[in-house]
Order: C-alpha cells, then structure tokens, then sequence
C-alpha cells in the first residue's frame, strides 16, 4: 500500500507540474524577429513599440506593458562578437579578472555569465535613473544582458522600472539567435 500512496502522490505532482507548464506557456507567444536576427517568447501583456531615439541606427525594438507606459525594456542586435559589442557600451568596462562590470549612477556591479542554447553572454544590473509619472528620478534598477553566438550579439535593457527577472527571464531562457 506504501509503495502505491508514493506512486500516487508522484503521479499527482507531474500532473500538476505539467498543467502548471501548460497554463504558463499559453500567457507566452513567440516572437521571431528577422529585424534582430533572433527568436525569443515574451509575455502576452508586451507589446512591440519603436524604439525611436534609442536605437541609435542599430536594429532595436522596444517592449511596453499595455497597463503601465513607464514599463519598457528594448532589444537589440549588433552583428558584432559579444567582447566587441560588450566594449562599445560605454557602461560596461573589463574588470582585469577575466570578467566585466556596468557602472550605475552612484557605483558599479560585477556582471554574471550566464548561458543559452548556443549562446553565452553577461547579465549586470545597476542602479540608473528612470523617468515615470512622477518626473525623473534616481530610483531604478536597469539591467542589461548581452548574448552572443560568437557572430551576432542581442542586447537586452530595461529601462529602470520592469521587473528584472520576471521579464528577461522569459525572453532570455527562450533566445536563439541566427546569424
């Protein structure tokens, strides 16, 4: 009888970790962007919107919660090798050690590898501004991930106001990037 309460209560957790599974991924859709040279899911409630200024003539596109304009986060593509487009970043610098940092507005933060299905890069968070409805402010938290796949490098900003780990997650764990 114990051996069949375990396999029962077993079979129930894959039952619920697969509906749990199957209830997340119908908030995601996929996008596949020949603009970015990439793939990548999002969460349902992010829109696409230009990334106007921001772009600086490199391939970008922006996201924003329908619900709260202050939201944003932008991705972009750099047909550079990560250590390149990583250098042309003006608040990214080598640390000596083999690693990298990002300057925020008051210090700096060591950035942290992290890997992809055919891609590694480096993701840093640092304190910045942000702009919202109350005017502009030293209160953010942007985080920047670039990825590469030794040919191409996709860059991800927030914009100070996202959750940091609930959206680059998503799109994160999901990159792929082409050539």
């Amino acid at each position: 009888m114990k051996l069949h309460a375990r396999w029962t209560t077993h079979l129930a957790g894959i039952v619920l970790l697969v509906a749990g599974t199957s209830a997340q991924a119908a908030t995601h859709r996929h996008v596949q962007s020949a603009l970015l040279h990439a793939g990548f899911d999002i969460d349902s409630t992010w829109h696409q919107k230009d990334c106007g200024a921001v772009a600086d003539g490199v391939p970008c596109v922006a996201y924003q919660t329908s619900d709260n304009k202050s939201d944003l986060f932008y991705i972009s593509s750099k047909a550079l090798p990560l250590d390149d487009a990583m250098t042309a970043d003006v608040l990214f610098a080598k640390d000596g050690k083999g690693g990298w940092t990002k300057s925020g507005r008051m210090d700096k933060q060591a950035a942290e590898r992290i890997e992809g299905k055919g891609w590694k890069g480096w993701r840093a968070t640092a304190d910045c501004g942000i702009e919202d409805e109350n005017g502009v402010h030293d209160t953010g938290e942007c985080m920047t991930v670039f990825v590469s796949n030794g040919q191409r490098t996709i860059i991800v900003e927030t914009s100070g106001t996202v959750s940091n780990d609930d959206v680059l997650g998503i799109v994160v764990s999901t990159l792929s990037i082409g050539k």
